[in-house]
């Protein structure tokens, strides 16, 4: 593995994520069933430690799954071998996509405008 520190980063966050996904599910449950979330020893209730859980064994799974180390690698191996555009290129880019928007948000305003004319003409006029 080349990238040790950055696998090591990407699997303590996706232990996070899970973790953090187990404590909302939880709480989620215990609020739609009306029950108590009961705290343990003081320090943590019990959906935080359940979520705790999962975010410690995600990070100890992944880490001990070798396709997941080395697809993890290989993912920011490519990410650095990538073309990534200079900032003339982006500004030129993020300036055709607004100015897309909003000649097209004009344009289906004016679509709006005119179709809005036509049926208020026909169910409304007497």
């Amino acid at each position: 593995m080349e990238n040790q520190r950055s696998t090591i980063l990407v699997f303590i966050v996706g232990g996070i994520a899970a973790g953090v996904f187990v404590w909302q599910s939880t709480l989620a449950v215990t609020a739609f069933a009306a029950w108590e979330d009961p705290s343990l020893g003081g320090v943590l209730n019990t959906s935080s430690f359940l979520g705790f859980l999962t975010a410690i064994g995600t990070f100890l799974a992944l880490m001990r799954v070798e396709r997941a180390r080395n697809f993890v690698d290989s993912v920011w191996v490519q990410l650095f071998a990538a073309h990534w555009p200079g900032r003339e290129e982006t500004t030129n880019n993020t300036a055709v996509v607004v100015g897309a928007t909003l000649f097209f948000s004009a344009l289906l305003s004016v679509y709006d405008l005119a179709w809005g004319k036509i049926t208020d003409y026909f169910l409304y006029s007497s």
